[in-house]
């Protein structure tokens, strides 16, 4: 599996596919890959690590970039103790979106929707790995291709690409900590 760099092209920032995706960060490495869930996300709590496992619905994500970068924040804030919530799922969502009302996150994340983007986050590729063979083993989640709807932001941007936007909610949260 290639190690992917966060330079990609305008074409496919949108599009994130069945094949899982590794990239590496200073925090380790983190592993994306759209699904669909086969289970109530709910009942998926059994079967993963919630410190390094997450299931984040594609409506809360503007690109690949601003979800790589807010995985990245949310495993430092773990890192230093930083953290606002206690599982990486949740402090994932803290970081995509920029707001820490842990209920509203929380019932975002629990909506009844088919496309969601899996989130792992471990130390090394293998251990990636077998985070999602785990998961693809146990038939809680199905591989599918999912595309990131565009997000309405009131404020213009000069290059078109509201994930730039996106990511700057994201680290208001980080400077407030």
């Amino acid at each position: 599996m290639a190690h992917r760099s966060l330079n990609s092209s305008v074409e496919d920032i949108r599009t994130l596919t069945a094949t899982p995706k590794l990239f590496r960060s200073k925090c380790g490495y983190i592993m994306a890959m759209g699904v669909s869930l086969n289970r109530p996300i709910e009942e998926l709590h059994d079967f993963i690590d919630r410190s390094k496992v997450g299931f984040i619905p594609v409506s809360m994500i503007s690109s690949i970039r601003h979800l790589i970068m807010a995985a990245h924040r949310a495993c430092r804030a773990f890192k230093e103790g930083k953290n606002i919530a206690d599982a990486f799922v949740y402090e994932l969502a803290i970081c995509l979106t920029g707001s820490r009302e842990i209920s509203r996150i929380r019932s975002q994340i629990i909506q009844k929707l088919d496309d969601y983007v899996l989130v792992i986050i471990d130390s090394s590729p293998l251990a990636c790995k077998d985070h999602l063979l785990s998961l693809l083993y146990s038939a809680a989640i199905s591989p599918k291709n999912v595309e990131f709807p565009p997000r309405f932001i009131d404020l213009p941007t000069c290059s078109g690409l509201e994930d730039t936007l996106s990511m700057e909610n994201g680290a208001m949260v980080e400077l407030d900590r």
